[in-house]
């Protein structure tokens, strides 16, 4: 069996080279001076380890040395081993270094010897036994092994390693498996490497939360002189890296200057701001729309004609805002749309040119997803099939930067990325090809900022790498491979469900086509109560950017807060259109035709303007003849509103009542309204003709009736006139009785 796996090994050396390298030490850590140097044997036994821990938990490298390894130099292993649970398995005893049997002639070798479970077959390069007075967490280890022992023959290639501890016996406890390069002479054309950087908001709904302690505070965590993305800028200044960048880290858009800047986070915002604007002058930085959307969630093709078009509008208008990148002396050199999916179903590309309008530069695309069957990695360049430019990402050197939380991960990635880079190489080592690597949105989350510039650092030693900005990555290269067109259909068990929440809180596409109905629901609920408001109204500006966050990628690791912040926005928004109303009441209406009084309460701390009243009978008997001029309202206060109502039958008539806007949006709750129509009728008015003709009647005939009146002849008469009395002066005796 060794034998044939000799054989197997040297037919797949012979089929295709393999280039790869090692890695400078991600950690600074010098090797502990109890450590006990073991050189490798000259002899090359063949060892099999019997059985294999795949996690290697106990195992910690601290450097793996040279970045390369070149004729006449020494390999350099260092690491620590962690023995205080290893009762089960029996006491360690020696640790080994061993160079695996398999040769590694492309990516998936690399991957499978990566997350490789069995047991370990190879070459024995080194041995040391276990430091017995060394504290048993942490057990020092070192191995010096000559470059000719490690390398095969080939010009240059990679080979893979473990470190192995295993029992007197010789059972193995536990074996990290990880990679070495090395290179004798450059007989390559050098691969272009471009990286681009998410700058987005991670997932959390303090940063809308009406405490301005606790929103300041989220802020801070976010942007703040301490936070993730202020540490990802300083850790990448010095590094040729990209960024992609979501307006949103500028604050919520919708607001006023005079509102923005009596937000208390806004001066955290500020000073953000001001470093990212400082870094565009050296590094190309790209706009995503406003609070990166969930695209594969909005141009999903099963939204429907209901859907789609609101979708649609949406992203137009989160488009339409990146331009606050700029307003805020962010040089950009163009807008991105990145479905987080990466993939480019039928009808995506479309959709998407028709949001963005001449404001798409790019779209962002999977590799391995847009053509996972590939036998070779395309370019970064790409064409989608109606000609809209697409960028490639790399998804496995992509992804390492996401490790890089611990200085064991970060060597363990730093060797991966040496081996990954090696198989691409390897693919077409005669073709200059430039290969782009984004990493996941949210990598930078635990990351020690030490650890990436270490990690930047380091890959600017690997020798068939040269950085490149990601503007080179936007430009055709060379030959067959300038820019190749991506297949027509993406596999459909690659696309993620249209459901913008993750794959494992995924429903299907129903759940998401909810939830999006919902997100639009509150667009329109909002758009409806800005016309009502006054102008800059402070409910407005914070709730106007509420359903783009709710729409947006970043939460798709966290369904549940995304939940929360939509169940919020509804609850604030049916609390306020709720508090205008039509006060219910009970009416007596006599007449055939007369007017209404209706009371209407705005019982908001903000006023409102062209509040209309609309009556809905619920039958016949009562008609609307005028429904009345158009009402403002103060803060906390009434309104009374005239409506014309005819009458046509008597009986008791049931209205629904409620406001709209001025266009005639349904605004607030429906009240009930109950009318008792009594009409005076025909005989009312036939009789009252009837009375008032007979006392006419009776009038004129008492007129007639009436005898002549006798006129007296004064004309003979004296007149007399009246004699004055003396007035009296003299004081009034009273007489009282004796």
């Amino acid at each position: 069996m060794r034998l044939a796996a000799r054989v197997i090994a040297l037919v797949a050396a012979a089929c295709g080279s393999l280039a790869a390298l090692g890695m400078p030490p991600a950690s600074a850590a010098a090797t502990p001076a109890t450590a006990t140097t073991a050189t490798a044997t000259t002899a090359t036994a063949t060892v099999t380890i019997p059985r294999a821990d795949p996690s290697g938990d106990r195992i910690t490298l601290t450097a793996v040395s040279p970045a390369v390894l070149r004729p006449g130099d020494t390999l350099l292993v260092t690491g620590t081993i962690d023995v205080t649970s290893t009762a089960a398995d029996g006491i360690p005893t020696t640790v080994r270094l061993v160079r695996g049997r398999s040769s590694l002639t492309s990516r998936a070798d690399v991957d499978e010897w990566s997350a490789a479970t069995g047991a370990v077959s190879g070459t024995e390069l080194g041995r040391q036994p276990l430091d017995p007075a060394a504290p048993r967490n942490a057990i020092p280890f070192q191995f010096t092994v000559p470059a000719d022992q490690v390398r095969p023959g080939r010009a240059y290639g990679v080979s893979p390693i473990a470190v192995d501890v295993v029992t007197a016996k010789g059972t193995s406890v536990s074996a990290l498996r990880t990679f070495v390069g090395w290179q004798r002479s450059a007989d390559y054309e050098a691969l272009s490497l471009a990286w681009l950087l998410p700058v987005t908001l991670a997932p959390d709904t303090a940063l809308t939360a009406d405490d301005p302690t606790a929103r300041t505070a989220a802020w801070t965590k976010q942007v703040g002189a301490g936070s993730r993305l202020a540490a990802l800028l300083r850790a990448t200044a010095s590094q040729t890296v990209g960024y992609a960048v979501d307006p949103a880290v500028l604050g919520p858009s919708g607001r006023t200057p005079a509102q923005d800047a009596a937000d208390p986070a806004s001066a955290v915002r500020s000073a953000f701001s001001m470093s990212l604007s400082a870094a565009s002058a050296t590094h190309p930085v790209f706009a995503l729309p406003q609070n990166d959307p969930d695209l594969a969630a909005l141009t999903a093709p099963d939204l429907g004609p209901t859907l789609s078009p609101a979708a649609s509008q949406l992203l137009a208008e989160a488009v339409g805002q990146s331009t606050r990148l700029t307003d805020a002396a962010v040089t950009t050199r163009g807008t991105l749309a990145w479905p987080a999916d990466g993939a480019l179903p039928s009808g995506r590309e479309a959709a998407l040119r028709a949001a963005y309008a001449s404001r798409l530069d790019a779209i962002l695309v999977s590799t391995q997803v847009t053509d996972p069957s590939a036998r070779l990695t395309p370019p970064a360049l790409g064409v989608a099939p109606l000609g809209t430019t697409v960028l490639r990402w790399d998804d496995r050197l992509g992804a390492l930067l996401a490790r890089l939380k611990t200085p064991r991960e970060a060597v363990l990635a730093a060797q991966e990325f040496v081996a990954q880079t090696a198989a691409l190489l390897a693919e077409r080592p005669s073709i200059s090809r430039t290969i782009l690597a984004v990493p996941p949105r949210g990598f930078d989350a635990g990351l020690d900022a030490d650890l990436v510039s270490t990690f930047f650092d380091a890959t600017k030693q690997v020798p068939w790498l040269r950085t490149v900005g990601v503007d080179s990555a936007m430009l055709p290269g060379r030959g067959l491979d300038s820019a190749p067109p991506l297949p027509t259909d993406a596999p459909a068990s690659r696309v993620t469900p249209t459901d913008p929440a993750s794959a494992a809180a995924s429903n299907g596409p129903a759940a998401g086509r909810s939830l999006l109905a919902r997100v639009f629901q509150q667009r329109s609920v909002i758009d409806q109560l800005s016309s009502v408001l006054a102008q800059g109204s402070p409910t407005i500006a914070a709730w106007s950017d509420l359903p783009g966050q709710a729409a947006s990628t970043r939460w798709r690791t966290d369904p549940a807060g995304r939940e929360a912040l939509l169940a919020g926005l509804e609850q604030s928004t049916a609390t306020v259109s709720n508090g205008l109303m039509v006060i219910p009441q009970t009416t007596n209406f006599l007449a055939d035709e007369g007017v209404m009084q209706l009371t209407v309460v705005n019982s908001l701390d903000e006023p409102v303007r062209g509040l209309r009243a609309v009556l809905a009978p619920g039958n016949g008997r009562i008609v609307v003849v005028d429904p009345g001029a158009p009402v403002d309202i103060a803060a906390n206060a009434k309104a009374t509103v005239s409506v014309r109502l005819a009458v046509l039958a008597q009986g008791l008539v049931p209205v629904n009542a409620w406001l709209t806007t001025a266009d005639g949006t349904r605004i607030g709750a429906v009240q009930q309204l109950t009318i008792r129509a009594a009409p005076p009728g025909a005989w009312l008015y036939i009789g009252m003709s009837v009375l008032f003709g007979l006392i006419l009647i009776a009038g004129i005939v008492r007129a007639v009736r009436r005898p002549p009146r006798m006129v007296v002849d004064t004309r003979g008469l004296d007149p007399v006139d009246p004699t004055p009395e003396a007035p009296v002066v003299a004081p009034v005796q009273r007489h009282t009785a004796p």
